[in-house]
């Protein structure tokens, strides 16, 4: 037997980038101990400096601030690599336990899950083991969203389909590109909380450090401390006037330090949220894209004169100066002498004011592409799956070979099947397990991947976009005192009086009217399904009755009958599930109560 070559990929990444982070993790030492020893040399030659001249001093000061920075700025370079790094290794672990049908490392959305929908709660759109969880690769807060309301509410545009569905196509064939941008992503999440404080933040505004009056201090202290700095240097004014000067500016730093002390922890708290926007942009902006919609939200993003990308890196590069006050060191010498913290709130709300109207806009951006890079990423681990063509009338659908997706391939069993035209309804009889429910998720499922512009478990498949309906799963509500029946009729009237109002439904209903006797239900199913046929329904309707076959006499032109069909030896009985035409004419109740022992 052949390797998978997708699991051979994903098992190559994952390797490769474990010997990367072993190197890395030795650079991050080797930096560290080097960051170290210039701390201990440079505070030992400054000292002996300062004891030969104080312009010596001051400059071996300096030089050993200097060394010392660039080696933070190395250090925090290399740790990022590091982050990416293991962030690669968790995504191909991941997808390699995904390919064994182990989704447990992704989000199901359980928080969506909605009773009352149109189908979603029939079909396991979302939940433990659901289409959500086995597509879910967002990173984003907003890509998160979007992806749940393109699967709960698929669009019926054919060319926004087909805009998608191209999207997707180029975007499954960027492994490295996708993966990437996945990695930058699972640095920070960007959840809906952290955008909803960071949109608190921007929109915001601190008043008093944005006054004339601070900036003028904020200016004029700074630029009159260097002024006696090179004073002191050339010797025309004593070292004491510079010291007095720096006292100075420190106490009125301590006087505003817990307003800065405020102001730096809430922007410090978004730097690993915005260094993760600012390296998704960038990684977009890198790559070169053929399709239109990407293309397009490429130059939103990306447009040379308005980079999203700079403008973040832009407020990165004011957290990141604002966070070396952290180094008691750096900070007391920045303060001292340039009034640090003033000067990194002012370059804040210089840099909030404009981006609070514009982020929202950015982060949706990021969002969509966060979406169809999941969808691609189910595209790619699935070659063998179609993309589906996209019609306009025709064909409600038509189907080659198609499975479940959420089965393992191992056990997945493949049926064709076509809906030549509207109007008509599908009668499937067959016994219990026989696979008459699982094929109605099937046809379901892949109805939703199809409208939400991703490939199908098909061979091939066409279909005409149109709004899906379900009711598979009904259950009763004590706390509105409703029966199992009652809440099956509420669900049943909800089809009726849509159809009625002329929208254009295929509905899939799972052995409706259960909750009453066999004589009540045949005769309440055969009344619901004629009212069903005079609004020109179109769908499809499993049952263990198989006196509703006897319908497509009455209708020939509206009604099919389809069943599964089991073989009986004995005790013994086994499934094929697949799919036939006809009606079914065994049942095997008695059969699977006697091989249990019940009777």
């Amino acid at each position: 037997m052949e390797p998978d070559p997708v699991r051979k990929t994903y098992v190559d990444l994952r390797e490769k980038n474990e010997v990367l982070l072993a190197s890395l993790k030795k650079r991050q030492l080797f930096i560290s101990l080097l960051r170290l020893l210039v701390f201990i040399a440079g505070g030992i030659l400054s000292a002996v400096a300062f004891g030969n001249s104080v312009i010596s001093g001051i400059f071996g000061l300096l030089i050993t601030v200097f060394i010392f920075l660039i080696l933070i700025v190395e250090f925090g370079r290399c740790s990022n690599k590091i982050i990416i790094t293991e962030n690669l290794i968790r995504i191909n672990r991941n997808e390699i336990n995904a390919l064994d049908c182990d989704f447990s490392a992704f989000d199901g959305g359980t928080d969506r899950i909605d009773m009352n929908h149109d189908f979603s709660n029939d079909i396991d759109l979302f939940g433990e083991d659901s289409l959500f969880r086995y597509l879910n690769r967002t990173v984003t807060g907003s890509g998160r969203s979007l992806l749940a309301a393109w699967l709960s509410e698929p669009i019926d545009l054919r060319e926004e389909i087909m805009e998608r569905q191209e999207a997707v196509m180029e975007l499954s064939g960027k492994l490295t590109w996708r993966q990437g941008f996945m990695a930058c992503g699972l640095n920070k999440p960007l959840d809906e909380n952290e955008i909803k404080s960071l949109n608190e933040w921007l929109n915001g505004r601190e008043n008093f450090f944005s006054s004339g009056y601070m900036k003028l201090i904020a200016w004029m202290l700074p630029v009159a401390g260097i002024v006696i700095l090179l004073l002191v240097i050339t010797g025309i004014l004593p070292l004491l006037v510079f010291i007095l000067v720096c006292v100075f500016n420190l106490l009125l730093i301590g006087i505003f330090l817990k307003r800065s002390n405020r102001i730096h922890s809430m922007v410090s708290q978004k730097h690993s949220f915005l260094a993760s926007v600012e390296q998704l942009v960038r990684s977009f902006d890198k790559e070169h894209f053929k399709s239109s919609f990407l293309t397009s939200t490429q130059k939103k993003l990306c447009t040379q004169q308005d980079s999203v990308a700079d403008k973040i890196k832009e407020l990165n590069n004011v957290i990141k100066a604002f966070d070396s006050r952290l180094n008691l060191f750096v900070g007391f010498i920045f303060n001292a002498l340039l009034l640090w913290d003033f000067h990194c709130i002012l370059r804040l709300e210089k840099w909030r004011r404009p981006a609070a109207s514009n982020l929202p806009g950015w982060l949706s951006l990021l969002g969509k592409i966060d979406a169809l890079n999941s969808l691609a990423n189910y595209a790619y681990n699935n070659p063998g799956h179609a993309y589906p063509q996209i019609i306009n009338g025709g064909p409600v659908m038509e189907a080659l070979s198609l499975g479940h997706p959420l089965l393992k391939r191992e056990i997945r069993i493949y049926n064709d099947f076509s809906i030549p035209h509207k109007g008509l309804i599908f009668i499937i009889t067959g016994a219990n397990m026989a696979g008459k429910s699982t094929f109605l998720r099937t046809v379901a499922v892949n109805m939703v991947l199809a409208m939400t512009g991703a490939p199908v478990c098909a061979e091939k498949m066409s279909l005409s976009p149109i709004r899906l309906f379900t009711s598979m799963r009904t259950t009763d509500s004590l706390s509105h005192n409703e029966s199992y029946f009652y809440a099956e009729l509420k669900r049943l009237k909800i089809l009726k009086e849509r159809l009625e109002k002329g929208e254009t439904i295929f509905f899939i209903l799972d052995e409706i009217l259960k909750g009453t006797n066999s004589t009540d239900k045949s005769l309440g199913s055969k009344l619901f399904l004629r009212r069903v046929i005079e609004l020109g329904g179109t769908g499809l309707i499993a049952t263990h009755d198989i006196s509703l076959g006897d319908m497509e006499k009455e209708f020939p032109e509206n009604v099919v009958n389809k069943c599964f069909e089991i073989e009986i030896d004995g005790e013994s009985i086994s499934f094929d599930y697949l799919l036939r035409d006809g009606i079914t004419r065994k049942m095997n109740a008695a059969a699977l109560m006697k091989q249990m022992g019940i009777a």
